[in-house]
């Protein structure tokens, strides 16, 4: 949070509504690569912890969106770590197959944002 802090607080008043000094409007998204499933996510509550970073940069900004990233590859080679929670068989499979996709979306999402 400390990034999001030095890069949302000047433009954030202390005013009723904490409306925004920014004086234009930008497209910002936040890139999340998570460890978890979508469904663990969603179990644990990270959504509205993660919904409270979406919300602070709409406020200074005028706009985000979010892109996740789950069940990511942690580690170049698990036998270096302990590691029982996790199957890296499985993340291996995901990284190949849907990691690509994902580093698509994050392309086209930045692609969008530079489009008016």
């Amino acid at each position: 949070m400390p990034f999001l802090e030095r890069l949302v607080f000047p433009y954030v008043t202390y005013t009723e509504g904490y409306k925004s000094l920014f004086e234009r409007k930008i497209k910002s998204g936040v890139i999340y690569t998570m460890n978890v499933t979508a469904e663990q996510m969603e179990e644990r509550g990270f959504r509205s912890t993660l919904d409270g970073v979406e919300s602070f940069l709409k406020r200074a900004f005028g706009y985000c969106e979010s892109l996740f990233s789950y069940d990511t590859y942690q580690f170049d080679n698990y036998e270096k770590y302990v590691v029982t929670v996790f199957d890296e068989h499985h993340k291996a499979m995901v990284r190949e197959n849907q990691f690509p996709k994902d580093c698509l979306m994050a392309y086209d999402m930045g692609k969008r944002f530079t489009m008016q």
